[in-house]
């Protein structure tokens, strides 16, 4: 997945109901999967005996799917239905040139300033 992630980089927003799905049964989470503040964890302190992993949590077989992992299966397979991957611009098409002019309203051009913007 992180192969992915870094390669097709719109697929980011949809990973969070993926991941708060698989990480839901931590302690802490909001009902719709988010993680509550430091200061509202205190609340949901386990009893560490009787763990399987080695953090001290009973981890289950079995999860709840939060509101929005649905949605976000959803949009995850609208964006990999195509047979190729979408193009993305690398380089630009064309460049552009920034010039600074400063000048007087006296018509004779007097202190007239041009300045080209530094190269890239």
């Amino acid at each position: 997945m992180n192969c992915v992630v870094q390669t097709y980089r719109y697929v980011i927003p949809y990973l969070n109901g993926l991941h708060m799905t698989i990480d839901g049964w931590r302690p802490g989470p909001d009902e719709e999967g988010w993680k509550l503040p430091a200061s509202l964890l205190s609340d949901f302190e386990e009893d560490p005996g009787n763990s399987d992993d080695q953090l001290g949590y009973n981890v289950p077989t079995l999860v709840r799917a939060v509101p929005r992992l649905h949605e976000d299966v959803a949009a995850l397979l609208k964006l990999c239905e195509s047979e190729a991957p979408p193009w993305r611009r690398v380089r630009p098409k064309s460049t552009a040139a920034v010039m600074f002019g400063f000048g007087d309203a006296s018509g004779t051009a007097f202190g007239v300033l041009i300045r080209d913007s530094p190269s890239v």
